[in-house]
This record gives C-alpha cells, sequence and structure tokens, in this order.
C-alpha cells in the first residue's frame, strides 16, 4: 500500500530532488567531501524517507551502519534493499533530471552529488523532519567508507 508521502514524492519531482540533494550532501560530508552517493544507495535512501512507514522509523541523526541495520526500525525493510531500489529507480531519474535543471543535482564519476545550496525549512515543518532522516541516512552510508562493505551489509551484490 503506497502512502500519502510516497505519492506525494511520486507525483512531485522537485520535492523528490531536495531529498536527494540531502542524501548527497550528507554523504559528502561524513566523506570529507570526496565523492558524491552511489546512485543505488541514493535509490534506496529516498525510497525509504518517501515511504511514511519507514520514514517514521528512520534515525533522526547519523550513525554507524551497523547499528542501524540492527536497529528495530530497520526490521520493516532492511530484507527488501534490492526491491525498494528498483521500485524508486523511475522516480529517483524524474527527481534527477528536475534537480539538475534546478542545479542542485549532478552526477561525477558515476555518483549522484549535490550541489550549490537550497533554501532554509520551515521549523517544526513535516519537511524538517524529512531533511533529518535524509542526511542521517546519506551520513551513515556516507561514514562507510567502502561501497562493497555497503552492499554486503544490505545483502546486495554488484560486479565491479
Amino acid at each position: 500500500m503506497r502512502h500519502f508521502l510516497d505519492t506525494e514524492i511520486h507525483q512531485e519531482p522537485l520535492a523528490a530532488a531536495v531529498i536527494l540533494f540531502w542524501l548527497a550532501e550528507s554523504h559528502a560530508k561524513a566523506r570529507h567531501l570526496k565523492d558524491g552517493i552511489l546512485i543505488p544507495w541514493a535509490m534506496l535512501g529516498i525510497g525509504l524517507v518517501a515511504t511514511e512507514s519507514t520514514l517514521e522509523s528512520l534515525p533522526q541523526k547519523k550513525q554507524t551502519l551497523a547499528g542501524w541495520l540492527r536497529s528495530e526500525g530497520a526490521r520493516s525493510w532492511r530484507g527488501y534493499s534490492k526491491q525498494t531500489i528498483l521500485a524508486w529507480k523511475d522516480a529517483f531519474w524524474a527527481a534527477f533530471a528536475h534537480g539538475e535543471a534546478a542545479g542542485i543535482l549532478t552526477i561525477e564519476d558515476g555518483r549522484l552529488v549535490a550541489k550549490g545550496k537550497i533554501g532554509s525549512i520551515e521549523p517544526n515543518s513535516h519537511s524538517q523532519f524529512v531533511r533529518r532522516a535524509a542526511r542521517a541516512i546519506g551520513g551513515t552510508i556516507g561514514g562507510e567508507q567502502d561501497d562493497l562493505r555497503v552492499a554486503s551489509a544490505l545483502g546486495l551484490e554488484f560486479e565491479v
């Protein structure tokens, strides 16, 4: 069943682009501005943040990847990483196109990169909650310096 936020993000690619910006920005900060977030991780991140039932159980600040995946909130999705990535690929590309046109997203070396700045958000709003969750996911994944370790922790395989 799709939740309201999920449907809203699918219908509003610019809103999804802002979530992607927060994911990529936080990821880059965690990696000391070295590189952007791997595209499948961005697809997973947007899928988790844009689904209300998952959003409610996401961490609100960066933590270790192992700690996040062992958390009670990860139980609802951690076995479905591949399905989430695939389910959100079209929404990701639509959001990326809008974000690139708006000058806030780009792809460098096959990774999603945030560029520029986004205006501030209303304090205590739902958007601020979404922002914290997106930044927590980006920073948590960015805290792992090896994407193969992230893939392994998520139970995924991909060819190099």
